[in-house]
């Protein structure tokens, strides 16, 4: 009987559970029902008869302003084909005016896309105003931010657009609009912004310099085109005020009247940078740039692809700069890129102190000095430094057709080789100016360079102390300073293309080994020692599998026959 009771009692309380489950799942699905009820979709047309709540095409909100401001959180805003210059409200707490205000977390959103759903400034107002939600499909025009005195980051910026944290803006067009300070098009305290175009939109005031033609503040843009807009201060494109990040977009085309026609700061990520034109930075100016394009931009003084910028995994093509740095200006490091077809008076492909490694200088072009490179050392900064890169192919220049170095620096294990000197230095050029400092070149190939007044390698000016460790070049010039170097051919697999060694190559395995090899790599990504030490030049030897035993025969029969007689 008391087990009865028992199992009874198990029973009752697990019905009780289950009631409780039930009621509980109940609860909670009412929650997300209401939830769902309470949020309504609110429309807006120029034919609708603007009857509040405007819950239907036929009593729809000719104006967009009306329809969002009756708007709670996860309410939708459908908007139909047409022109909305209707309605504007002051910006929260500030002065200027907007024909659109978004304070609740609700969705914006056009019926037939940017094209044919437009929001208008009228030349006076800003377009839309946002602090919260969502807004897609739109496009924004003559737009206009100047309310005189006042908040500046509230009244003078985002003539198009202004956005905060947690906004989310996509397939929109914001073109046409203006700003006295910054963000012609678009200004942003945090937020995203996605498939989105801004073109034609400039900032053209003068509190600090107007900046960000196109868009200013600190964000993420996404696929987005950024083209034909103008600032008269820096970011003739964009200027990162805090940080952007741009991803997978085309900045193209764009203007600054002092530095970075494109772009001035911010990080860059697999995008384009074209045609941008300004002062000093044509592309772009102390940004942060990774896996980009930077292609036929132009400085009228220094930069004419980037200024003190950091690019990675990049190509620097066809770039001009009236006076030092084609390609690049005064960057801090320039890793794994490419620089080819860049011009200008110093340093056709690179002008400045920075480090470069694991890059290749190509068909650069300099009026007088450094065509691939020029380090410039300035007095008390630390040297230079050039690390497993390239410097080849008829890189042009009246001194150091290939590389100048002016004051100072550091080459190791790299190949520079077939560049080409008007006067003096095909292959490099060095000048201590006036700190006095020591030149160093280790592992490295100095080979079939040309110069048609003196030094067909290389030619050094001043009291410029020149020291070679490990190198390989021809002729030596009676340098007095060199150390286990090989004057002979280095034996490229394809001389003037392919400038990887062949298997006979004298440079196998004679360089000096450095503590940086340790964990590093040559040009093409292998690993930096292959064999028993370093290969001089830029790249190892990594014979095919099938060569193997044929290398190790030659090296057996021809290179350590002193070895094979010991063994037998």
């Amino acid at each position: 009987m008391t087990k009865y009771r028992k199992r009874a009692t198990n029973k009752k309380q697990k019905r009780i559970v289950m009631k409780t489950k039930k009621i509980f799942s109940f609860v909670i699905f009412g929650l997300f029902l209401s939830q769902i009820l309470v949020a309504e979709t609110r429309y807006v047309s120029m034919t609708g008869t603007g009857e509040p709540p405007y819950t239907t095409w036929a009593n729809a909100s000719p104006s967009i302003y009306a329809a969002v401001s009756i708007c709670s959180n996860d309410d939708v805003v459908l908007v139909a084909t047409g022109v909305y210059m209707l309605g504007q409200a002051v910006t929260p707490g500030n002065s200027a005016m907007n024909r659109v205000v978004i304070t609740n977390d609700i969705l914006l959103q056009s019926v037939e896309g940017p094209e044919k759903t437009i929001i208008d400034g009228g030349g006076n107002v800003r377009c839309v105003f946002m602090t919260k939600g969502t807004i897609d499909g739109f496009k924004l025009t003559n737009g206009y931010a100047n309310s005189g005195n006042g908040a500046y980051y509230y009244n003078h910026v985002g003539g198009g657009l202004w956005i905060t944290n947690g906004c989310v803006v996509t397939n929109c067009i914001v073109t046409g609009c203006r700003a006295y300070h910054m963000g012609g098009g678009l200004f942003f305290y945090g937020g995203s912004v996605f498939d989105s175009m801004f073109f034609n939109n400039v900032a053209t005031g003068s509190y600090y310099g107007a900046s960000g033609g196109g868009v200013g503040g600190g964000g993420n843009l996404y696929n987005c085109i950024i083209s034909n807009n103008f600032s008269t201060g820096s970011g003739g494109g964009y200027f990162s005020f805090g940080i952007i990040n741009v991803e997978k977009s085309e900045i193209v085309n764009n203007f600054s009247g002092t530095g970075g026609g494109a772009c001035y700061g911010g990080h860059i990520y697999d995008s384009y940078i074209s045609g941008n034109m300004a002062r000093d930075g044509g592309g772009a100016y102390y940004s942060i740039i990774s896996n980009c394009t930077i292609l036929s931009n132009c400085a009228t003084n220094n930069g004419g692809g980037t200024y003190w910028c950091s690019l990675q995994d990049s190509k620097v093509l066809n770039n001009v700069a009236t006076n030092d740095g084609g390609g690049c200006c005064s960057d801090w490091h320039i890793e794994k890129c490419l620089l080819g077809n860049n011009s200008a008076t110093r340093g056709g492909g690179m002008f400045g102190n920075c480090r470069i490694t694991l890059s290749v200088i190509s068909n650069n072009t300099a009026e007088s000095y450094g065509g691939g490179i020029c380090f410039f050392k300035v007095d008390g900064s630390s040297d230079v430094m050039l690390t497993n890169c390239l410097i080849c192919s008829s890189n042009t220049a009246e001194y150091g057709g290939g590389l100048a170095l002016l004051g100072g620096g550091k080459v190791f294990s790299c190949t520079i080789a077939d560049n080409f000197a008007e006067k003096i230095g095909g292959g490099f050029f060095c000048d201590n100016g006036a700190y006095n400092s020591q030149i160093e070149f280790y592992d490295t190939i100095i080979y079939q360079n040309l110069a048609l007044e003196a030094g067909e390698n290389w030619s050094t000016n001043g009291m410029v102390s020149t020291v070679f460790n490990s190198c390989c070049t021809y002729p030596t010039n009676t340098l007095p300073q060199f150390h286990l170097c090989i004057p002979d051919n280095p034996l490229f697999v394809i001389p003037d293309n392919d400038y990887h060694l062949q298997v006979e190559s004298p440079c196998i395995d004679a360089g000096e080994e450095m503590s940086w090899m340790t964990g590093a790599t040559d040009l093409d990504g292998n690993p930096r020692i292959q064999g028993s030490s370093v290969d001089i030049g830029c790249y190892e030897l990594v014979p095919e599998p099938g060569c193997y035993l044929l290398f190790i025969i030659y090296q057996l029969l021809f290179v350590n026959r002193k070895f094979l007689f010991n063994l037998w």
